[in-house]
């Protein structure tokens, strides 16, 4: 995910506890990355992290964006594959929190497509 110049820019998908306890202020802190915008349902909580007020209550609206390189996974466990592939197809890298799946067969569906995507 190396940029030749410039942060890299970074959606979120999910305003959660983690989400604002764990990737938030490190990005708040970094000069490699930036949080650009979040997809949250709850647009409140999505502008509560988005520094920039970027919000896009429609994840897809999120992943659509070109100017969104990487995407952090911040939703409930049940829909980190899903997202995970909907991200990769979008042509974004992803970083999502644990517990990935309960299903190994998502864990290698995911890990094929983010080979086969480059990311």
């Amino acid at each position: 995910m190396e940029k030749a110049q410039g942060k890299v820019r970074w959606g979120f998908i999910g305003a959660g506890y983690i989400a604002k306890l764990a990737l938030y202020p490190a990005l708040l802190n970094s000069k490699d990355g930036e949080i650009y915008a979040v997809g949250a349902k709850d647009r409140e909580r999505g502008l509560a992290l988005s520094p920039s007020g970027l919000v896009y209550t429609d994840y897809d609206e999120l992943l659509a964006d070109p100017k969104v390189e990487a995407i952090y996974i911040s939703l409930p466990n049940a829909l980190h594959h899903e997202w995970t592939m909907a991200s990769l197809a979008a042509g974004k890298h992803v970083l999502c929190e644990k517990p990935y799946s309960q299903r190994p067969a998502d864990v290698d569906e995911a890990f094929g497509a983010a080979a086969a995507a480059g990311r």
